[in-house]
């Protein structure tokens, strides 16, 4: 644990722009933002371990511990550092990641990502919540990276950063439409009594 909390982040530098590449992803859900950000706060790492991005483990620094797949997950905290398996073109292609959570910000709706400064990839990834017109909620994932190859930024890297961002995304939407669906059945059942 002490190692692993030695890691240090590599956030995107706004005084470098010009040598990060941007990829953005909005997707939007049909729920209040309250029950969206609450989704993203507490969602598992492991919720589901079938995709391209499977949990490896997770570093929290209060209390100073790690866990793995099979472990109770609290939510997501600033100060966390979690690795990830990523596994593209049928399991072929494998690319372990590292990433800080930088902030949780709850007023806002937003987290704040870097990546690890040992890993491939150097930069941040910003998660934002807005209230949309009939209790909807815009997504909007924003990344900012680089790394020391410029054919896996401009070729590579969106297609599989795309693929995940995704696919995490999907996960959490599906979460939320299955607590609301839950919910609405709720109420019909006591107002039928």
């Amino acid at each position: 644990a002490e190692d692993i909390a030695a890691l240090a982040p590599s956030c995107y530098e706004d005084n470098d722009s010009l040598s990060y590449q941007s990829h953005t992803k909005v997707m939007q859900v049909n729920a209040n933002i309250d029950e969206v950000w609450s989704t993203y706060k507490s969602i598992s790492p492991t919720e589901d371990n079938q995709n391209k991005v499977r949990f490896g483990l997770l570093f929290s620094p209060d209390p100073n511990e790690l866990s793995y797949s099979a472990d109770s997950y609290d939510g997501i905290k600033e100060g966390q550092i979690v690795f990830w398996n990523l596994k593209f073109v049928m399991g072929l292609v494998k690319v372990p990641v590292g990433q800080k959570i930088m902030e949780v910000n709850d007023e806002e709706k937003f987290i704040k990502i870097c990546y690890l400064a040992q890993g491939k990839s150097h930069g941040t990834q910003y998660i934002q919540l807005y209230p949309e017109e009939g209790g909807k909620t815009k997504i909007v994932h924003y990344t900012r990276y680089k790394s020391a190859s410029k054919f896996r930024d401009k070729r590579l890297y969106p297609m599989f950063h795309s693929k995940a961002i995704t696919e995490f995304h999907e996960d959490v939407i599906h979460k939320v439409m299955e607590k609301k669906e839950g919910e609405e059945k709720n109420d019909e059942n006591l107002s039928s009594k």
